[in-house]
């Protein structure tokens, strides 16, 4: 009976595992992509693409000042590294909420990301990005 118990305990931390690495997989591929946009000056890509809630929290212009100021005082992104990857099925959708460690040119920041699974597509729900650079 116990033995029974470990295999099925085994098997479910294998399908998490897996699960997890998925996870990680969507959410770093996610921003590779948002941070080519960012670097390309792609920031009409970047709202084009973005879910509904991230369009209704700001206009087009705002989201090309957010941008711009990222980039002037924080350069292009060069490396990242996940945080924490929190994944949360909900009936309105799932939702990744994730935290990144990321180099810029000009030094670090952490990124705080949502992405809205929208038909295995990520689509961005919320980014912040977090730097002492940034309030200067």
């Amino acid at each position: 009976m116990v033995a029974s118990w470990l295999a099925g305990f085994a098997c479910l931390l294998v399908i998490v595992s897996c699960h997890a690495k998925q996870d990680a997989s969507i959410a770093e591929s996610a921003l590779g992509q948002l941070h080519n946009h960012l670097t390309g000056q792609e920031d009409d890509q970047i709202f084009a693409d973005a879910a509904p809630e991230y369009q209704k929290s700001m206009n087009v212009e705002a989201n090309h000042a957010f941008f711009n100021r990222i980039r002037r005082k924080l350069g292009a992104p060069h490396a990242s590294k996940p945080i924490s990857i929190q994944v949360n099925h909900m009936p309105a959708g799932t939702f990744m909420l994730c935290q990144f460690q990321t180099s810029f040119d000009k030094g670090n920041a952490q990124e705080n990301v949502t992405w809205h699974l929208q038909d295995g597509k990520p689509r961005l729900v919320v980014y912040q990005v977090i730097s002492p650079l940034l309030t200067e």
